[in-house]
């Protein structure tokens, strides 16, 4: 199978390179990803700025290349211009080093690299961990034994992708791996002002705000990889169906 790797931590981060070490075995392996550190930049591409890419060599037997772009572009970019347009069978986005649960996919630049696979109709998983865990070997192995299985649940030449989270790699913790539905994640945010630098937001997350048992949110907290499946749906159907007559003057 050909499989592009993508990220928002930068090409040289770990867990990139763990998930590129525990695939190149038994598939055709390509990592494009961003410069430097790119979390946080949603499904933005470059518009504006110049694109540019350097091939590298990171891990052995893999085609590596950076690129002066977001993570989307990785994707968007990589497929068109570096793999020219021989499309892969399947991207990975990950892994990344923080959860992308609930609210904050909206945010996840991961997660978005995965769903403009998604775009695509190509088969696409964004795959994260707990940002305390020292090491990225248990969830790469967690996405090569279980491949097979999460190319076969996600549906065919549709524009949804799988976001895959896993809380801790110690067995004696972890519960299982659950199918999830996507929850609510809120901070109580403040921005903290540096000297010289400006200002930088912090927070932690709020504890009972609503979700149920089926949220990767709370299934997290309890100590399941939680699987969920993901697309970009704009459409409010019931508010449509309501006001799809409404008459508005000119």
């Amino acid at each position: 199978m050909n499989i592009l790797l993508v990220n928002d931590d930068s090409v040289y981060a770990p867990g990139i390179i763990a998930l590129a070490n525990a695939l190149k075995g038994e598939h055709k392996v390509t990592i494009i990803a961003p410069a430097k550190q790119m979390s946080g930049t949603s499904h933005s591409i470059t518009f504006y700025d110049f694109l540019n890419y350097e091939k590298l060599d990171i891990v052995e037997g893999v085609d590596s290349y950076i690129v002066n772009g977001t993570p989307c572009d990785c994707t968007k970019f990589g497929m068109d211009v570096i793999m020219n347009r021989n499309f892969p069978d399947l991207v990975i986005s990950g892994i990344n080093k923080g959860y992308n649960i609930g609210t904050d996919i909206l945010y996840s630049g991961t997660v978005n690299a995965a769903t403009e696979g998604a775009v695509f109709k190509i088969k696409s998983i964004a795959v994260s961990q707990n940002y305390d865990l020292q090491s990225f070997e248990f969830t790469a192995n967690f996405i090569k034994k279980n491949l097979t299985k999460l190319m076969e649940i996600i549906p065919e030449k549709e524009h949804i992708a799988l976001s895959i989270n896993v809380p801790t790699d110690d067995p004696t913790i972890l519960k299982g791996a659950r199918i999830a539905t996507v929850g609510l994640q809120r901070y109580n945010d403040y921005y903290v002002y540096e000297k010289h630098k400006g200002y930088h937001i912090k927070g932690e997350p709020l504890a009972d705000i609503g979700n149920d048992e089926f949220t990767d949110v709370e299934l997290i907290n309890n100590n399941y990889i939680s699987i969920s499946f993901v697309k970009h749906e704009f459409n409010d159907y019931k508010s449509f169906e309501k006001y799809k007559d409404l008459k508005v003057e000119l």
